[in-house]
Protein backbone atom coordinates (compact mmCIF):
# COMPACT_ATOMS: atom_id res chain seq x y z
CA UNK A 1 0.00 0.00 0.00
CA UNK A 2 1.35 3.42 -1.00
CA UNK A 3 2.27 6.09 1.55
CA UNK A 4 1.44 8.64 -1.15
CA UNK A 5 -1.79 10.58 -1.69
CA UNK A 6 -2.34 12.79 -4.73
CA UNK A 7 -4.55 15.89 -4.77
CA UNK A 8 -5.20 16.48 -8.48
CA UNK A 9 -6.46 19.82 -9.76
CA UNK A 10 -7.77 19.56 -13.32
CA UNK A 11 -8.69 15.89 -13.10
CA UNK A 12 -11.26 16.20 -15.90
CA UNK A 13 -8.79 17.71 -18.38
CA UNK A 14 -6.77 16.06 -21.14
CA UNK A 15 -3.62 15.33 -19.13
CA UNK A 16 -5.30 15.40 -15.71
CA UNK A 17 -7.77 12.65 -16.57
CA UNK A 18 -4.90 10.39 -17.64
CA UNK A 19 -2.95 11.20 -14.46
CA UNK A 20 -6.03 10.15 -12.46
CA UNK A 21 -6.16 6.91 -14.46
CA UNK A 22 -2.46 6.24 -13.85
CA UNK A 23 -2.96 6.81 -10.12
CA UNK A 24 -5.81 4.30 -10.15
CA UNK A 25 -3.71 1.72 -12.01
CA UNK A 26 -0.85 2.21 -9.53
CA UNK A 27 -3.16 1.93 -6.52
CA UNK A 28 -2.46 5.49 -5.39
CA UNK A 29 -5.30 7.37 -3.68
CA UNK A 30 -6.22 10.37 -5.82
CA UNK A 31 -8.37 13.19 -4.48
CA UNK A 32 -9.80 14.69 -7.67
CA UNK A 33 -10.56 18.40 -7.98
CA UNK A 34 -11.98 18.88 -11.50
CA UNK A 35 -11.19 22.59 -11.78
CA UNK A 36 -10.36 25.21 -9.16
CA UNK A 37 -10.39 28.83 -10.25
CA UNK A 38 -9.48 30.93 -7.26
CA UNK A 39 -11.58 30.20 -4.14
CA UNK A 40 -8.60 30.07 -1.77
CA UNK A 41 -10.65 29.43 1.38
CA UNK A 42 -12.36 26.43 -0.23
CA UNK A 43 -9.09 24.91 -1.43
CA UNK A 44 -7.42 25.62 1.90
CA UNK A 45 -10.25 23.76 3.66
CA UNK A 46 -10.04 20.81 1.23
CA UNK A 47 -6.29 20.45 1.72
CA UNK A 48 -6.61 20.75 5.51
CA UNK A 49 -9.22 17.98 5.45
CA UNK A 50 -6.99 15.84 3.24
CA UNK A 51 -4.07 16.38 5.60
CA UNK A 52 -6.14 15.49 8.68
CA UNK A 53 -7.46 12.28 7.14
CA UNK A 54 -4.05 11.11 5.88
CA UNK A 55 -1.78 11.60 8.86
CA UNK A 56 1.75 10.33 8.28
CA UNK A 57 1.35 10.06 4.49
CA UNK A 58 3.08 11.99 1.75
CA UNK A 59 0.65 14.38 0.08
CA UNK A 60 1.43 15.98 -3.26
CA UNK A 61 -0.83 18.48 -5.00
CA UNK A 62 -0.62 18.24 -8.80
CA UNK A 63 -1.82 21.31 -10.70
CA UNK A 64 -2.77 20.30 -14.26
CA UNK A 65 -5.54 22.88 -14.77
CA UNK A 66 -4.78 25.91 -16.94
CA UNK A 67 -6.43 27.96 -19.66
CA UNK A 68 -7.76 25.33 -22.06
CA UNK A 69 -5.55 24.35 -24.97
CA UNK A 70 -8.72 23.52 -26.91
CA UNK A 71 -9.14 27.28 -27.37
CA UNK A 72 -7.33 28.45 -30.48
CA UNK A 73 -6.00 31.56 -28.70
CA UNK A 74 -4.57 29.73 -25.70
CA UNK A 75 -0.99 30.84 -26.41
CA UNK A 76 -1.92 34.52 -26.60
CA UNK A 77 -4.90 34.83 -24.22
CA UNK A 78 -4.51 37.23 -21.25
CA UNK A 79 -6.28 34.57 -19.16
CA UNK A 80 -2.85 32.96 -18.82
CA UNK A 81 -1.89 35.79 -16.46
CA UNK A 82 -4.89 35.02 -14.27
CA UNK A 83 -3.74 31.41 -14.03
CA UNK A 84 -0.33 32.58 -12.84
CA UNK A 85 -2.04 34.28 -9.87
CA UNK A 86 -4.20 31.21 -9.23
CA UNK A 87 -1.21 28.88 -9.31
CA UNK A 88 0.79 31.12 -6.98
CA UNK A 89 -2.12 30.98 -4.52
CA UNK A 90 -2.11 27.18 -4.79
CA UNK A 91 1.63 27.10 -4.06
CA UNK A 92 1.13 29.22 -0.95
CA UNK A 93 -1.61 26.87 0.31
CA UNK A 94 0.73 23.93 -0.24
CA UNK A 95 3.44 25.69 1.76
CA UNK A 96 0.99 26.44 4.58
CA UNK A 97 0.04 22.76 4.93
CA UNK A 98 3.56 21.43 4.30
CA UNK A 99 2.69 19.46 1.18
CA UNK A 100 4.61 19.25 -2.08
CA UNK A 101 3.42 21.23 -5.12
CA UNK A 102 3.75 19.72 -8.60
CA UNK A 103 3.19 21.88 -11.68
CA UNK A 104 3.24 21.30 -15.42
CA UNK A 105 5.17 23.29 -18.00
CA UNK A 106 6.27 22.84 -21.58
CA UNK A 107 9.57 22.24 -23.33
CA UNK A 108 8.99 25.58 -25.10
CA UNK A 109 10.15 27.21 -21.87
CA UNK A 110 13.63 26.33 -23.08
CA UNK A 111 13.35 28.99 -25.76
CA UNK A 112 14.94 32.24 -24.61
CA UNK A 113 13.58 34.72 -27.16
CA UNK A 114 10.18 35.58 -28.60
CA UNK A 115 8.17 33.72 -25.98
CA UNK A 116 4.40 33.85 -26.30
CA UNK A 117 2.08 34.63 -23.39
CA UNK A 118 1.51 30.98 -22.52
CA UNK A 119 5.18 30.00 -22.23
CA UNK A 120 6.06 33.30 -20.55
CA UNK A 121 3.46 32.63 -17.86
CA UNK A 122 4.66 29.07 -17.35
CA UNK A 123 8.21 30.40 -16.99
CA UNK A 124 6.96 32.92 -14.46
CA UNK A 125 5.60 30.09 -12.30
CA UNK A 126 8.99 28.37 -12.47
CA UNK A 127 10.71 31.58 -11.37
CA UNK A 128 8.21 31.95 -8.55
CA UNK A 129 8.93 28.43 -7.32
CA UNK A 130 12.67 29.04 -7.49
CA UNK A 131 12.41 32.24 -5.47
CA UNK A 132 9.69 31.35 -2.95
CA UNK A 133 10.10 27.64 -2.12
CA UNK A 134 13.00 25.29 -1.42
CA UNK A 135 13.44 22.72 -4.21
CA UNK A 136 12.36 19.90 -1.88
CA UNK A 137 8.88 21.47 -1.72
CA UNK A 138 8.06 21.31 -5.44
CA UNK A 139 8.29 19.34 -8.67
CA UNK A 140 8.06 20.90 -12.13
CA UNK A 141 7.18 18.55 -14.98
CA UNK A 142 8.50 19.91 -18.25
CA UNK A 143 6.43 18.18 -20.91
CA UNK A 144 7.58 17.61 -24.45
CA UNK A 145 5.19 16.97 -27.38
CA UNK A 146 2.22 15.22 -25.76
CA UNK A 147 -0.19 13.61 -28.22
CA UNK A 148 -3.18 11.30 -28.41
CA UNK A 149 -4.37 9.82 -31.70
CA UNK A 150 -7.54 8.68 -29.92
CA UNK A 151 -8.43 12.22 -28.83
CA UNK A 152 -7.07 13.98 -31.92
CA UNK A 153 -4.56 16.06 -29.99
CA UNK A 154 -2.70 18.16 -30.95
CA UNK A 155 -4.76 19.67 -33.76
CA UNK A 156 -2.46 18.33 -36.49
CA UNK A 157 -3.55 14.77 -35.62
CA UNK A 158 -7.18 15.73 -36.03
CA UNK A 159 -6.38 17.33 -39.39
CA UNK A 160 -4.48 14.23 -40.46
CA UNK A 161 -7.42 11.98 -39.59
CA UNK A 162 -9.77 14.29 -41.50
CA UNK A 163 -7.45 14.25 -44.52
CA UNK A 164 -7.42 10.44 -44.52
CA UNK A 165 -11.21 10.31 -44.29
CA UNK A 166 -11.61 12.85 -47.10
CA UNK A 167 -8.87 11.18 -49.19
CA UNK A 168 -6.89 14.39 -49.58
CA UNK A 169 -3.30 15.37 -48.79
CA UNK A 170 -2.17 17.28 -45.70
CA UNK A 171 -0.02 20.38 -46.10
CA UNK A 172 2.53 20.96 -43.34
CA UNK A 173 4.62 24.06 -42.84
CA UNK A 174 7.41 22.32 -40.89
CA UNK A 175 7.37 18.59 -41.74
CA UNK A 176 11.11 18.29 -41.11
CA UNK A 177 11.03 19.59 -37.54
CA UNK A 178 12.08 16.99 -34.98
CA UNK A 179 10.27 16.62 -31.67
CA UNK A 180 10.10 14.22 -28.76
CA UNK A 181 6.54 12.95 -29.18
CA UNK A 182 5.10 11.22 -26.11
CA UNK A 183 1.68 9.58 -25.92
CA UNK A 184 -0.46 11.09 -23.16
CA UNK A 185 -0.75 7.78 -21.30
CA UNK A 186 3.04 7.52 -21.17
CA UNK A 187 3.31 11.14 -20.05
CA UNK A 188 0.85 10.49 -17.23
CA UNK A 189 2.59 7.29 -16.14
CA UNK A 190 5.97 9.06 -16.12
CA UNK A 191 4.51 11.83 -13.98
CA UNK A 192 3.02 9.42 -11.44
CA UNK A 193 6.18 7.29 -11.44
CA UNK A 194 8.22 10.41 -10.64
CA UNK A 195 5.97 11.26 -7.69
CA UNK A 196 6.21 7.72 -6.31
CA UNK A 197 10.00 7.89 -6.69
CA UNK A 198 9.97 11.19 -4.74
CA UNK A 199 11.64 13.24 -7.49
CA UNK A 200 12.03 16.96 -6.88
CA UNK A 201 12.96 19.96 -8.99
CA UNK A 202 12.57 19.84 -12.78
CA UNK A 203 11.62 16.51 -14.35
CA UNK A 204 11.49 16.30 -18.14
CA UNK A 205 8.70 14.16 -19.57
CA UNK A 206 9.31 12.62 -22.98
CA UNK A 207 10.55 9.41 -24.56
CA UNK A 208 14.18 10.48 -24.91
CA UNK A 209 13.98 10.20 -28.71
CA UNK A 210 13.12 12.60 -31.52
CA UNK A 211 11.41 11.99 -34.83
CA UNK A 212 10.49 14.23 -37.76
CA UNK A 213 6.90 15.47 -37.83
CA UNK A 214 6.30 13.86 -41.23
CA UNK A 215 7.65 10.49 -40.07
CA UNK A 216 5.66 10.67 -36.87
CA UNK A 217 2.39 11.30 -38.75
CA UNK A 218 3.22 8.58 -41.27
CA UNK A 219 3.60 6.08 -38.42
CA UNK A 220 0.12 6.93 -37.15
CA UNK A 221 -1.51 7.41 -40.56
CA UNK A 222 0.29 5.13 -43.08
CA UNK A 223 -1.91 6.21 -45.99
CA UNK A 224 -1.54 9.94 -45.39
CA UNK A 225 0.01 12.00 -48.19
CA UNK A 226 2.04 14.89 -46.77
CA UNK A 227 2.92 17.99 -48.78
CA UNK A 228 5.48 20.53 -47.62
CA UNK A 229 3.94 24.00 -47.52
CA UNK A 230 5.47 26.94 -49.39
CA UNK A 231 5.18 29.38 -46.50
CA UNK A 232 8.51 30.86 -45.39
CA UNK A 233 7.11 32.19 -42.13
CA UNK A 234 9.33 31.27 -39.21
CA UNK A 235 7.65 29.74 -36.21
CA UNK A 236 8.91 29.22 -32.67
CA UNK A 237 9.68 25.53 -32.38
CA UNK A 238 11.75 23.73 -29.78
CA UNK A 239 13.36 20.72 -31.41
CA UNK A 240 14.93 18.38 -28.92
CA UNK A 241 14.51 15.36 -26.73
CA UNK A 242 13.72 15.03 -23.06
CA UNK A 243 16.43 14.02 -20.62
CA UNK A 244 14.83 10.83 -19.31
CA UNK A 245 17.91 9.33 -17.64
CA UNK A 246 16.54 9.59 -14.10
CA UNK A 247 13.17 8.18 -15.14
CA UNK A 248 14.66 5.26 -17.05
CA UNK A 249 17.21 4.43 -14.34
CA UNK A 250 14.39 4.34 -11.78
CA UNK A 251 12.45 1.77 -13.80
CA UNK A 252 10.12 3.75 -16.08
CA UNK A 253 9.76 3.07 -19.78
CA UNK A 254 7.20 4.27 -22.37
CA UNK A 255 4.62 1.68 -23.45
CA UNK A 256 2.35 3.54 -25.87
CA UNK A 257 4.46 6.08 -27.75
CA UNK A 258 4.71 5.31 -31.45
CA UNK A 259 8.41 5.66 -32.33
Amino acid sequence: MHDLVIALIGSNGFIGSHVAQSCSEAGIPCFEIPRWEGDEKKLDSLIQELRNSNSGKRIILVQTAWYSTSNTDYRSSPENYEWVKITQAIVEICKKHHIVFAGLGTCLEKLIIDKDVYTTCKSEIRSYLDSQSPVNEWVWFQLHYVYSAEHGKPAVLKKAAEAIESKVSLTLGTPDDKHDFIEVRDAASALVHSLVANFRGVVEIGTGKTVEVSSFLASLFPNLEIIKGSSKEKRISYQGMADTNDLVSSGWAPKFSNH
